[in-house]
């Protein structure tokens, strides 16, 4: 059985992305002729990543080589979203944790959430997505996610050194 009559457990539009994404990372690393130069592989075959016919997916080592030189993780984000998933970027760790300074920010973080959520609420009981947009929830979302992987970060930190 050839690889075109395999099934294949993704709709099509995922692969798809994923192939516009290849070439989009590649174009973020300065095209392939940068690109080639900080990772395994040659130009040529950078380029066939980004051409859904060749069927030729980008490798993960390829990947992070891109990713990381661009500081972007275009392709993880994808597939994270992909596989129903968030990527959420980690803080750097902190030499002295900050407990008192972390929980200001999640409880505002959280305050700031809620406040949003129900000026969006008191006029008919319901989230509309122009509301979404208006009172910018993702973007309060995300900062109050943000803080919580925060102290989620410095729990690790604290757990893996054995600090009390």
């Amino acid at each position: 059985m050839s690889r075109s009559q395999t099934s294949r457990t993704l709709p099509e539009s995922d692969y798809s992305r994923l192939f516009a994404y290849s070439k989009a990372l590649v174009k973020l690393n300065g095209g392939v002729e940068a690109a080639s130069m900080v990772t395994r592989v040659a130009p040529c075959q950078l380029s066939r990543y980004g051409n859904q016919q060749s069927h030729d997916a980008m490798p993960v080592d390829v990947i992070a080589d891109l990713e990381h030189e661009a500081a972007d993780p275009v392709l993880t984000r994808i597939l994270a979203r992909m596989s129903g998933h968030a990527l959420v970027k980690l803080p750097r760790e902190a030499a002295e944790p900050d407990w008192i300074g972390n929980m200001g920010s999640l409880s505002k973080e959280f305050s700031d959430v809620i406040s949003r959520v129900a000026e969006c609420l008191k006029d008919d009981g319901k989230v509309s997505a122009d509301e979404v947009k208006r009172h910018h929830l993702r973007k309060e979302i995300a900062e109050l996610i943000s803080v919580a992987v925060k102290l989620d970060k410095t729990c690790e930190a604290i757990e893996r050194e054995g600090v009390k």
